[in-house]
């Protein structure tokens, strides 16, 4: 059980206040406290991953300003992976970033480093492809919510799977001036569930959906 924020943007902005935005999810939102670690992932002209073990709302580090964000605040589950850097989203593999919000009962991938479910999860994406990767899993391995943040080959790719009348493993998506910004809670629009949304690097926003898309 995790809160996230992703910021896609035209501009540079300055990740400050959307990191504070996160805090307060983590420290005061919905099933709170998420404080088993955090990570956060900028780009720019270049990248930057930083994670640490200790609640996100004790952070002093400061960061500079970038135009992707993906930062992510961890709740251990009660039979969940121990808290350390290796299972502390986001996870990274070459150009592709992921972080998930839930529980799947997914077979550990051969090539995962930690031992988080949400580490095999991205791993099998990448393997199967995104929206087939998700519907298989979620035909085939029991969740209580596939909800995640990829960025994979310059598209941002918001995935909401969870079941109906869930009211924590919700999606908001939102536009501010010149970018978009995905998070767990607050203030935007629903994201429907059983959809993916793809946001390509000028905004456009295409949903797909999982369990009816077939074409691939």
């Amino acid at each position: 059980m995790c809160r996230f924020i992703a910021v896609l943007s035209t501009r540079e902005f300055d990740p400050e206040i959307y990191l504070k935005e996160l805090e307060l999810q983590a420290k005061e939102g919905k099933k709170s406290p998420h404080g088993d670690g955090w990570g956060v992932w900028l780009k720019n002209e270049y990248e930057l991953i930083h994670r640490e073990t200790s609640p996100i709302w004790k952070r002093e580090v400061k960061f500079p300003r970038a135009k992707i964000l993906l930062a992510h605040a961890r709740k251990r589950g009660k039979n969940g992976a121990r808290i350390a850097l290796e299972n502390t989203h986001p996870f990274i593999r070459d150009s592709s970033v992921f972080m998930h919000n839930g529980i799947v009962e997914i077979d550990r991938h051969l090539y995962a480093r930690g031992e988080t479910d949400s580490e095999s999860y991205f791993l099998h994406l990448l393997d199967l492809g995104i929206v087939d990767g998700v519907r298989y899993i979620a035909e085939n391995y029991k969740y209580t919510s596939l909800n995640a943040v990829l960025y994979h080959r310059g598209k941002l790719y918001v995935i909401r799977v969870t079941p109906e009348g869930d009211d924590y493993h919700t999606i908001y998506l939102r536009r501010e001036n010149s970018r978009i910004i995905v998070s767990t809670e607050g203030m935007g629009e629903l994201m429907p569930n059983g959809k993916i949304a793809e946001i390509t690097p000028n905004l456009r926003i295409r949903y797909m959906d999982i369990f009816q898309d077939k074409r691939r």
